[in-house]
């Protein structure tokens, strides 16, 4: 007697579940870091809480998925079904309000700060993908999973664009190698950093060009001089990518400005223990030398 065959598996809900669920999980990172700027300032010891929270919750709720998978598959979901109606008990996305704080003691109301706002739900929306990839395997005619893996990478960030430079106080905690390494964990593995950095004062392509070199990243600029352009004022951009033949192929879209080498680097880069602006300053454009 033979077993009456299985029900197909919906594989393109899988990818569409997997899909939607790492493009919020990218999402929702900038979107309260821009929400709790005003109140919590750009020190860098305010990223490092930051990084800090969401690298905890990413790895708590891998670990809840790992466990959860351990159960029978009916009583997954409706545990991870609960969970997740529980989290939107939550929504929309506020700043929490946990109270005042005496200065000095960041270290533990910055992460509250977060956990707060955004933990339950980065929580949850951090197990979905793995919960997804074992409820497929699980499926006798689910096949090879490689589509669901390729759908968690796109939901990452194919270009992200970073513009915080061209005042004259520069953000140094923004353009750090530990800085760019967290913008690379935003893009997918075959995306695009992009800084735009055009400053009257400050030379800032020697300071990413050693970023570049440390972090072993393919790097180049695009000065726009625009003297045919009307009101239009010039501009400089440099594109960071894993992979040289990404900026090769920017370079051949972009026809009307060439995307060249990037100057020599300065001797160090700027670093979250480290950075100096003195030595980037454009000490010919400052007041009085004009």
């Amino acid at each position: 007697m033979t077993s009456p065959p299985s029900q197909p598996v919906a594989r393109g809900l899988f990818v569409a579940t997997i899909l939607v669920g790492s493009f919020l999980l990218f999402l929702v990172q900038p979107m309260v870091a821009r929400m709790a700027l005003p109140r919590l300032g750009g020190a860098p010891n305010v990223w490092n809480s930051a990084m800090l929270v969401y690298q905890a919750l990413l790895l708590t709720g891998y670990a809840y998925a790992h466990r959860l998978s351990g159960l029978a598959p009916g009583r997954q979901a409706a545990i991870h079904l609960a969970l997740l109606a529980l989290c939107a008990l939550t929504l929309p996305i506020m700043l929490a309000q946990p109270g005042a704080f005496a200065p000095g003691w960041e270290v533990l109301w910055v992460p509250l700060l977060l956990l707060l706002t955004v933990g339950p739900v980065f929580f949850a929306v951090s197990a979905q993908a793995p919960l997804m990839q074992r409820w497929f395997s699980s499926h006798p005619s689910a096949g090879e999973p490689w589509a669901l893996y390729a759908a968690s990478n796109l939901g990452s960030f194919d270009v992200l664009a970073i513009d915080a430079f061209s005042s004259g106080a520069i953000p140094l905690h923004l353009i750090t190698r530990e800085a760019v390494e967290v913008y690379l964990r935003s893009v997918a593995r075959d995306g695009l950093v992009v800084l735009h950095i055009s400053n009257r004062f400050i030379e800032l392509e020697p300071v990413v060009a050693a970023i570049a070199r440390d972090l072993g990243l393919a790097a180049r600029v695009r000065n726009d001089d625009l003297e045919d352009r009307g009101s239009l004022t010039p501009s400089a951009w440099v594109a960071l990518a894993r992979d040289p033949a990404m900026l090769e192929a920017l370079a051949r879209r972009s026809p009307d400005a060439a995307w060249v080498a990037l100057a020599a680097p300065a001797e160090r880069a700027w670093t979250d223990d480290r950075a100096s602006v003195l030595p980037a300053i454009r000490w010919d454009r400052l007041p009085g030398n004009l």
